[in-house]
């Protein structure tokens, strides 16, 4: 008997691995049609990996493919169905899909990666009757609690009294913007609020979305949902028309330090030449961060920085927002921001589906949550060039409206 060289495995696994090996390195170099293909053949030989097939399903996210996506998805879940991340997958492509009842039961899962909490109240049920309170609990990061407070306006008009838990820069802004909510500081220990035994019920506030926003039609046609501090935008308008000699103002923000996926979605500053370079417009330095020192490091006399601001405060970065004509930005909690204030925006992403993020929708031509935003998507992986050019054609085409 011939010698076993490995390809006689049970279910072709050594011949799995190979292709698996090999779409892996194919969806890297950003060829994600021919990875879909060595992906979709490895998890064939190998059906009781469910491994293989999130990898495939990467690939079809990236192609665009959400049926496909999912299907690669539902057979990992299929082998294991209580796994979180396997089932939180679902959420990314049923959303693409506008299967959002779904989503939404896929994207509470994320709740076990930060722990479940306990509070005296009930998990909300969806009762919306007049009268009852809800505690809405701390979500994620800031561009997550900006984006899940558009839905407070549907509580308060119902008659729901609103507690939400958030990150304390938010409360100024947020305390301005929905009058009839109440916010606390997300702290450790928790706010005594939190714990208030007359609360009736309690859900993480992007949860509130099952209810909510089931559908894409469910979804308001608005202009904004935060309000800006009036003053502080008329002081930073004066300003910056004063240096603008009339042209349009443009607000650009090119860097995100989040930890895991900050570098896949920020552009180098260099990148960003060919827009800085149309004297057309007047641009803005909004970038918050360290990252701000970039246009000091390698100034373009067609940018201009707010004098006296580092935009720690949200409502100084609000109201710069407000100041300007058009937000140009990676996804960022400033992109949130335009977008909730009701500023016309470009928002740049990278062609990796996992760092565009389920909530910008770039194959949908209005966002759901936020009309006056339009995506732009890299044509290839790791090249930011074409994006640059396109939302330099946008400007062009729109003149920053």
């Amino acid at each position: 008997m011939p010698a076993d060289t490995g390809d006689n495995e049970p279910n072709g696994a050594h011949a799995a691995a190979r292709l698996a090996e090999e779409g892996r390195a194919l969806l890297q170099a950003g060829d994600a049609a021919a990875a879909a293909e060595q992906l979709s053949k490895a998890a064939a030989l190998k059906a009781d990996d469910p491994e293989l097939y999130l990898s495939a399903s990467a690939a079809f996210s990236e192609l665009g493919d959400h049926a496909q996506a999912l299907a690669h998805i539902d057979k990992a879940w299929e082998l294991r169905p209580h796994h979180g991340r396997t089932v939180l997958a679902r959420a990314a492509p049923l959303f693409a899909l506008g299967n959002l009842a779904k989503a939404w039961v896929a994207y509470s899962v994320r709740q076990q990666a930060v722990g479940e909490r306990t509070f005296p109240s009930a998990p909300w049920n969806g009762d919306l009757t007049n009268g009852r309170t809800l505690l809405l609990t701390f979500e994620q990061g800031l561009g997550e609690q900006i984006m899940f407070a558009s839905m407070l306006p549907d509580l308060i008009n119902a008659g729901v009294s609103v507690i939400a838990e958030v990150h304390e820069r938010l409360i100024p802004l947020f305390t301005r913007s929905f009058p009839g909510a109440e916010f606390v500081p997300w702290q450790k220990p928790v706010h005594p609020r939190t714990e208030d035994p007359g609360i009736d019920y309690y859900s993480p506030f992007g949860n509130i979305g099952r209810v909510l926003r089931a559908e894409l039609a469910a979804f308001p046609k608005h202009n904004g949902c935060l309000k800006a501090d009036p003053e502080k935008v008329k002081t930073l308008r004066a300003e910056l028309s004063e240096k603008s000699n009339g042209r349009p103002l443009i607000g650009v923000v090119w860097h995100s330090g989040a930890p895991h996926a900050g570098s896949d979605k920020s552009i180098p500053f260099l990148a960003l030449k060919p827009l800085l370079d149309d004297a057309r417009f007047c641009f803005v330095n909004l970038q918050h961060g360290a990252a701000a020192a970039d246009a000091e490091q390698m100034p373009h006399e067609n940018l201009l920085r707010l004098a006296g601001t580092s935009f720690e405060d949200i409502d100084d970065l609000a109201a710069a927002v407000m100041a300007v004509d058009h937000v140009i930005s990676i996804s960022t909690a400033t992109a949130h921001l335009a977008g909730a204030l009701g500023k016309s925006a470009s928002v740049m992403l990278p062609r990796r589906p996992q760092f565009q993020y389920w909530y910008w929708f770039p194959h949908l031509e209005t966002n759901p949550w936020y009309p006056s935003v339009r995506t732009f998507v890299q044509t290839r992986r790791g090249e930011w060039d074409d994006v640059v050019a396109r939302v330099r054609e946008h400007l062009k085409a729109t003149g920053a409206s």
